[in-house]
């Protein structure tokens, strides 16, 4: 994604309709612009991670997007998980049980969920692979 230009990729890859859904979790600049431009008429944003950015709604056009927050943990959780990884009791290593390319996302999100590749606990999608 660093190379291309994002919405330009999605763009190609759907005939211009956009995404049905995005998912923003990186936090870097730019992206909440980019998961609206990218989106379909129709779409769904999902911000799971999209730091200090102003969401801007004028850059919607004439987009009927719903807009949905995800909020994952607290300050004080994250504290506690780096200081339980940090004393190198818990292979932290053998956390992601499973792998999968980017065009496996659904089977990957189906596999978390049960009721795909059997034992995954959480997994890792690999754009590149």
């Amino acid at each position: 994604v660093g190379a291309e230009d994002l919405v330009e990729c999605v763009n190609d890859i759907t005939g211009g309709q956009g995404a049905d859904v995005t998912i923003n979790v990186s936090g870097a600049d730019g992206t909440v612009a980019e998961s609206i431009a990218a989106a379909a008429r129709n779409g769904v944003i999902v911000l799971g991670g999209a730091g200090t950015q102003l969401l801007d709604t004028s850059s919607t056009g004439r987009k009927n997007l719903t807009v949905k927050w995800a909020h994952g943990h607290s300050y004080e959780s994250v504290e506690l998980a780096i200081q339980s990884i940090a004393t190198g009791r818990y292979p932290v290593e053998l956390v992601t049980t499973h792998h999968f390319a980017l065009a496996e996302a659904a089977y990957a999100v189906q596999s978390v969920a049960g009721e795909g590749a059997p034992g995954a606990i959480h997994v890792s999608i690999d754009p590149w692979a």
